[in-house]
């Protein structure tokens, strides 16, 4: 009978945070981004140490960020909760120590 009760509690602690999340939730521009979500770091680095590596958090795949579709089309962070918990999840992934791309291509 605990059990049961303690089960419920739970789940209904899940669909509350998963409401407080969703009502919470908003899109931010890549620039901003860049600085609330990416630590600061530049466009090359995002594309090349994030969205190469993990290309599911692009929208096209179901993910949180508007792909770069060319010059003058702005790129957007569609849910920034999705972001900071994907961020979260792949923290030990992720290496924000990793060079510039543009240093890579000079030492090869």
């Amino acid at each position: 009978m605990e059990s049961e009760k303690n089960n419920e509690l739970a789940q209904a602690i899940e669909r509350l945070t998963e409401v407080t999340i969703a009502l919470s939730d908003y899109a931010v521009s890549f620039k901003k981004a860049k600085v609330l979500i990416f630590c600061g770091k530049s466009t090359e680095w995002i594309n090349y140490w994030l969205v190469h590596k993990h290309p599911e958090i692009l929208t096209t795949n179901g993910g949180w960020l508007t792909p770069a579709r060319g010059r003058g089309k702005r790129r957007y962070v569609v849910s920034v909760s999705a972001a900071k918990i994907w961020m979260y999840e792949h923290k030990d992934v992720i290496d924000w120590t990793q060079p510039e791309p543009k240093t890579l291509r000079k030492a090869s």
